[in-house]
């Protein structure tokens, strides 16, 4: 199990876009995470990195976010959404393109720390995913790749996260910029590692945290790692992210590099991106079949 781990992690720690993140990775959280997933009962999931220029959510987010809750689904697992405004029309078509229903909670721009606290005793979850999420940088405020301050336009989802780590609830980070929640548990390797790390760099740290050349690839990684350990392929089709990756540009969402609306991943065409899930599923495949 441990050497197909490790393969994992090197097929979604590639740095096609180049970004520098190979300083950040932290082996051995993508297992510990999956394990710890098999042992959960409810899930958050938030995602959806606002595009300040577009004024939407971008195609490295929801992807990965529908693959985890269909895996959990099929793991028996309770999925919920956690996003904001400008992503629910997003994972509402996502969801919709693969008949998948959950719920969805839009969490407010404002007041959003006594929301976090009542809602974790509503849903009493075990996890909390952050994919692709902005998170809180040093000075309280929330800046894109491009140092742009996005604060009054997201929700501060890291007071979800805080509380959650007050109340023993495991969670989970997922990320490939610097600059998402998950990220405070490297802070200083951010600050010397990613270009203008020192401004955007996440404070908030999660138990585990996974970074990858894309973060919806380490949100496949995941679906990879609980799939080895149940002996079962719970990975997304090719056919079906692709139906997902139409859907959600068709409803809105940009590339996060070139803010083109177009059915692409961080710069990558949709061969390049699927190149590399297509090699998990396939080293997936080869481990669990007979």
């Amino acid at each position: 199990m441990r050497e197909s781990v490790a393969r994992i992690e090197d097929i979604i720690a590639e740095d096609r876009v180049g970004r520098g993140i190979e300083n950040l990775v932290i082996r051995g959280d993508l297992e510990r995470s999956a394990r710890s997933l098999m042992e959960g009962t409810t899930v958050f999931i938030t995602t959806g990195f606002y595009i300040n220029e577009t004024g939407c959510g971008e195609t490295d987010g929801p992807l990965g976010a529908i693959a985890l809750a269909l895996a959990l689904d099929k793991l028996g697992k309770e999925a919920v959404l956690v996003i904001d405004g400008p992503n629910k029309p997003l994972l509402e078509c996502a969801l919709d393109t693969v008949g998948l229903d959950i719920s969805i909670v839009l969490f407010p721009i404002s007041g959003g720390e006594a929301f976090a606290k009542e809602l974790l005793r509503e849903y009493r979850p075990s996890h909390l995913i952050a994919l692709e999420r902005v998170g809180q940088a040093r000075d309280g405020k929330y800046y894109d790749m491009r140092v742009t301050d996005i604060s009054q336009r997201v929700a501060h989802l890291d007071v979800l996260f805080t509380a959650a780590a007050d109340m023993g609830i495991r969670t989970i980070g997922i990320g490939d910029g610097g600059n998402e929640i998950g990220m405070g548990k490297v802070y200083d390797i951010v600050i010397d590692s990613v270009p203008n790390g020192e401004s955007i760099a996440c404070v908030t740290p999660t138990d585990y945290l996974i970074v990858s050349g894309v973060s919806n690839w380490a949100a496949h990684g995941i679906c990879a790692c609980l799939s080895l350990l149940v002996k079962d392929n719970l990975m997304m089709e090719e056919s079906v992210e692709r139906e997902l990756l139409q859907a959600v540009v068709r409803c809105g969402a940009v590339d996060g590099y070139t803010l083109k609306r177009e059915e692409t991943v961080d710069s990558l065409k949709a061969r390049d991106y699927f190149e590399v899930v297509n090699r998990l599923r396939e080293m997936v495949n080869k481990e669990i079949l007979p």
